[in-house]
């Protein structure tokens, strides 16, 4: 296993900081950026809200992207399980 450049996790962790609302690229609910896997890095643990429960996955970078206001799609309110079964 290749271990990252220091200077990689710093990248990384500018792209999505502990905190950051995102969102997967293929739609699903707002989920919040909970930290960066450090054996992994790029990929990044996040949790969300669905149903009431509390969900948590860690997830590709190349398939999160930051979250804005404005850009709902009918998708985003729905959790994965339902996304899921729409591509099903």
């Amino acid at each position: 296993m290749r271990i990252p450049a220091p200077d990689q996790h710093t990248q990384n962790m500018a792209n999505f900081p502990i905190g950051t609302v995102v969102k997967l690229k293929s739609g699903g609910p707002k989920m919040t950026v909970k930290e960066e896997v450090k054996r992994l890095p790029g990929n990044f643990v996040c949790t969300w809200f669905e149903n009431g429960k509390v969900g948590t996955g860690t997830f590709s970078e190349t398939t999160l992207e930051r979250f804005e206001e404005g850009t709902a799609t009918s998708t985003l309110s729905k959790g994965p399980a339902a996304v899921k079964a729409e591509l099903s």
